[in-house]
């Protein structure tokens, strides 16, 4: 009895402005939702993309290998030839595909996808900067040791 006279007591003023917060914290609760999903994708879609780049690289740095060693190549030579097969005009491919990526993501020339295009870019660029940071920690390992 005593909640059915308490919500006689409600105005229609009051139940309007409970509705009102009620409707606009569900829209904030649906955009923070939908943000946060957008967030998701681009970041699966910059670990993938540094994924498939570095896959990409050490299967051309590993072709590249077995052709220079079938062509007799070692040593200093066998290295050049390995890291040339991993570029294209001279450039690493990793940081050519993540550099175009990241610009064209930049500067919005893929249109409404540009932002998943500069997170392809921003995930070579990464798996450009690890290998080159992999290769220089071993060339001060090898420092070190002599």
């Amino acid at each position: 009895m005593a909640k059915e006279a308490a919500l006689k007591d409600v105005s229609k003023i009051e139940l309007a402005e409970a509705y009102s917060k009620l409707k606009s914290r569900t829209k904030n609760a649906q955009m923070q939702a939908k943000k946060e999903g957008e967030q998701l994708v681009e970041d699966v879609v910059t670990v993938f993309a540094s994924g498939g780049l570095g896959y990409l690289m050490g299967q051309r740095h590993e072709q590249a290998a077995m052709e220079g060693m079938a062509n007799g190549l070692a040593g200093e030579e066998l290295e050049t030839y390995t890291a040339e097969g991993g570029q294209i005009a001279g450039i690493d491919l990793d940081l050519l595909v993540g550099g175009a990526a990241a610009a064209a993501g930049m500067f919005k020339l893929a249109g409404s996808s540009s932002n998943i295009v500069r997170k392809v870019g921003i995930g070579g660029l990464s798996a450009y900067a690890a290998r080159v940071g992999i290769d220089k920690g071993r060339e001060s390992a090898h420092t070190a040791e002599e």
